[in-house]
């Protein structure tokens, strides 16, 4: 009877056991196959980064905390050899011009220790060597999440970054200062017309 019990036990050890080795197994190939799923996701998002990076119409870049650009974009490298001179890896200060720098470092500073984007900075600046040209850029900054800071409120994460964002938008203020102009030109003709004139909306209200 001891025999019998003994042999019964020495079953069921072996069958827990091959049930254990068997979870650890499924749980190694459930592990693998998450990791494996994830590492996927993340070639994906890091394609189609590159892809957003490289394809978009504006100018991005990614700075450091100590405003170095780590990566930029074809558009802002385009951007950057007409008015602004950024080279990847250069420091913000040696690579701006001194009038660009005055106007978005105070800007970058505060996205760093406020951790707030900060969206429609305009910026004006004559290139290298052509100071009869003004250039004009719209710029948009935004922070880059880090990892959280020791003493910070509540676990917030640091901010790792900033983002840059930059349009040339120098051909549009040009039409825009040509619309002026004629608009003026327009009204300083009309107002010198000796003649009774005026204009209504669709309703009959005096307009002009």
């Amino acid at each position: 009877r001891v025999g019998a019990l003994e042999r019964r036990d020495a079953a069921r050890t072996a069958w827990l056991s091959a049930l254990s080795i068997g979870l650890v197994l499924a749980a190694c190939v459930l592990l693998g196959a998450y990791a494996l799923a994830r590492r996927r996701a993340e070639r994906r998002a890091s394609a189609l980064l590159e892809g957003v990076m490289e394809n978009a119409p504006v100018g991005l870049g990614l700075l450091d905390r100590r405003l170095r650009l780590h990566n930029a974009n074809r558009a802002l490298a385009e951007i950057g050899e007409r008015t602004l001179g950024l080279a990847p890896g250069g420091d913000l200060g040696a690579v701006l011009p001194e009038d660009v720098r005055a106007q978005v470092e105070p800007r970058l500073r505060s996205v760093l220790d406020g951790g707030k984007a900060q969206t429609d900075v305009e910026v004006t600046t004559r290139p290298p060597g052509r100071p009869h040209l003004v250039r004009h850029l719209q710029m948009g900054f935004f922070p880059l999440r880090g990892e959280g800071r020791e003493g910070a409120a509540g676990g917030a994460e640091a901010v790792g970054g900033v983002g840059l964002v930059a349009t040339d938008v120098t051909a549009r203020r040009r039409m825009e200062e040509r619309l002026r102009r004629s608009e003026a030109r327009l009204r300083q003709i009309v107002d010198s017309v000796p003649q009774l004139a005026w204009m209504t909306d669709a309703e009959g209200g005096i307009q002009w």
